[in-house]
């Protein structure tokens, strides 16, 4: 049997079980290669370009907001704020082109990401029974980095990866 990333194995009566993690790459077509590691972070590369990371977990939240207006100025506040993590990844497959990785929280709710190249862009998409008004994606960037335009700028949002 051979494995993607960490390998457990153990002697059990008379068989050698070996439990693999669903780490390792996932071709999706000629052009795009999904690189998934065994904590769940994720690498999209293009021509064998990197593109798109994660560094790890991600989590869908839930808060009450309130938004003020004031002479074209406006400010947004979150309270409540609850977040559901998802840290461990379950399992990861490509089949026609299409990857889905199946994610773990720690209260036992799932969530499907599913990866899919359209051409020239590739669609994420999330899917989970866990409640939720938010999705908390980090994204890694070098320190030069920055990133505008993913929605409403909350008060103390840093805009920097």
């Amino acid at each position: 049997m051979y494995c993607w990333g960490m390998k457990t194995s153990a002697f059990v009566g008379m068989f050698w079980i070996t439990a693999c993690s669903p780490a390792g790459p996932l071709e999706l077509d000629s052009k795009w290669l999904l690189e998934v590691d065994k904590e769940g972070a994720f690498r999209l590369l293009a021509d064998g370009v990197a593109g798109f990371e994660t560094p790890g977990s991600f989590a869908l939240g839930r808060f009450d907001e309130a938004v003020e207006m004031s002479l074209g100025m406006w400010r947004f506040e979150r309270s409540n704020e609850e977040r559901v993590v998802f840290g461990e990844l379950t399992s990861a497959d490509a089949k026609d082109g299409v990857a889905i990785l199946k994610y773990t929280s720690d209260t036992g709710a799932t969530a499907l990401l599913t990866v899919k190249p359209e051409g020239e862009s590739v669609s994420f998409s999330l899917s989970s029974e866990a409640e939720s008004n938010s999705y908390v994606l980090p994204i890694r960037c070098d320190e030069d980095g920055s990133f505008h335009g993913f929605g409403a700028q909350y008060n103390a949002t840093e805009q920097t990866g």
